[in-house]
This record gives C-alpha cells, structure tokens and sequence, in this order.
C-alpha cells in the first residue's frame, strides 16, 4: 500500500477539524518537497479543490509524484455535452498542474458516468489514453450503489472512503469484488477529516453523543497500547488487503512529518479490528453533516 499526499488543504479552507486554513504557497513547496524526498507516490487533487492544481502546479516537486485529478462535477446544463466539457477540463488541469500527462482522472461524481452515454464515453476514454492526456480513468464513489449500473470494464481505479469507523466497503465486500475485476482502491477519509485524531469534546455538535462515547473508548484503548490515535488509525487502514493507496491530508510540515514517520513504522500486515466499525452514516459521511 502507497501513502497519497491529499491536497484539498493546499488549495483552500477544509476540514471541520481545520484552525488554520491552507497553507501559504511558500509552505505548500516545503510540504511538497518533503513529500517527494519521502519517495510519496501519489498526490491527489481535484478541480474542485480550489487553488490546489495550480499550488502543484507552481512546484518544482511536482514531476516526482504521480498526480491524481478529478474532474469538476457536471451542471445541470452540461448533461448531453459531457465530452466536450471534459475535454475542456483536462486542458485547463493540465496546464494549472503544468505536466503532459495525468496519471489518474476521477470523475467526481459517479453520476456524471450516465448509463445511456457509456458506449460513448469508452471511445472518449479510450482517445485520451492513447493520446496520452491521462493513463488511468477512475470514479470517486461514496456507496456500493453507485457502481450498479457503470460498465466498470473502462474503470482502472476506485475511489472510497474507509477509517477505523467507516468499514462499509470491508463489510459489503466491494475491496474484494474490486480487486477480482483489477480495479486498483484507493481510500480516503482515513482520519475522518481529523475527527479520528480529536478528543471527542472538541467535535462539532453535529456529532451524535454515542459516536463521541465510541471514540473516547477507542482512544482509551489506545493509550493502553501505549500508542496515539494517529498510530490506530494509521495501523488499521494498513490492515486493509488489496488497497493501493491510502490518501492522507494535512496543512502544515508537523502533520507530514508525523503521518511518514508513523506509516514508515506501521506494520503491513498487523490486525484488522472490525469491531470499531460505526454504523450510523449521519455520523460518517461528510456530505450530510450540518451544524445545528
């Protein structure tokens, strides 16, 4: 399994756990630059993600890594005009992130993958490969659901969120249906936009009160191992089997520091807990989270 440099935080304000915004562009460099001294494999970026493409973009670190993109979510008015839309994008991605070739193009949304259009869609895929615009076309999911009706035979990637509380692609057994169509997985969301890595009394209220009284068992569960919570959430996620990347994100140099330092340590193949698995997806999935 690779460590994945995630870069939302490089190009704007995000994260419920997040105090200090994104970095300066200065900081951006050091960040990147110790990434690649690390030998990182990938970053992960999204045309959504603000000014994070033209931060890579600006750094001479950039033809280190392999970049991971992902292309703006369609409006309901580019419905039917998807491939001259994207064909657009791909040339802006490309010239913000100043390289000639992406390594893996995500869409955004699944639904941006229309059933009536996927015969058109393999030929599109297909052109831009062989012209060498991107190596790997992938999707970036939330639910087992949403692969039902995708031709997943011009899928080279999956994109999912997977923690020490979200264990529902293990449970549903997507990883392994995946890994038997040789599907690569990479997972996000690893430290649950740091809640994972924050006492419990300092989440938001949006948070159920029995999720909190979860997580204050396992961080003392923690402590009676003797190790941080970066360490068991780290420690679980490479317990996972067939995953190729795992992406991490961070806004400062202590935070990269810290996760290579303690992923270089962890064991591959140490045991996979299930029992922290959470069931309550209000508690879990970023998209539904409000504040009262």
């Amino acid at each position: 399994m690779e460590l994945c440099l995630g870069t939302v935080q490089l190009g704007q304000d995000y994260g419920i756990t997040n105090k200090t915004g994104k970095p300066k562009q200065q900081e951006s460099e050091s960040i990147l630059e110790f990434a690649a001294k690390e030998k990182i494999k990938y970053l992960d970026t999204a045309q959504a993600y603000g000014s994070s493409e033209e931060v890579i973009g600006k750094s001479n670190s950039r033809k280190c890594f392999k970049i991971i993109t992902k292309l703006k979510p369609l409006k309901a008015e580019e419905i039917g005009n998807e491939i001259n839309v994207w064909n657009e994008s791909i040339e802006k991605s490309l010239n913000k992130l100043n390289i000639k070739t992406i390594d893996t193009l995500l869409l955004h949304k699944s639904s941006d993958f229309p059933v009536q259009r996927q015969s058109i869609m393999k030929e599109w895929i297909t052109k831009n490969k062989e012209i060498g615009n991107f190596k790997r076309f992938g999707l970036s999911i939330y639910e087992k659901e949403e692969l039902k009706d995708i031709d997943i035979g011009c899928v080279d990637v999956i994109q999912l969120p997977m923690s020490i509380y979200d264990q529902r692609h293990i449970e549903n057994g997507l990883i392994g249906e995946l890994n038997n169509e040789r599907i690569s997985v990479h997972v996000r969301s690893i430290f649950l936009q740091g809640l994972i890595l924050t006492e419990g009394k300092y989440w938001p209220d949006f948070i159920s009160e029995n999720l909190r009284k979860h997580h204050l068992r396992w961080t003392k569960g923690q402590i009676e191992k003797n190790q941080s919570m970066l360490e068991g959430a780290i420690n679980f996620i490479k317990s996972i089997e067939n995953i190729e990347a795992a992406i991490v994100g961070i806004t400062n140099m202590r935070e990269i520091r810290d996760i290579i330092r303690i992923w270089k340590r962890s064991k591959q193949k140490s045991h996979m807990n299930t029992i922290w698995s959470w069931k309550n997806i209000n508690d879990i999935d970023p998209r539904v989270w409000k504040e009262n």
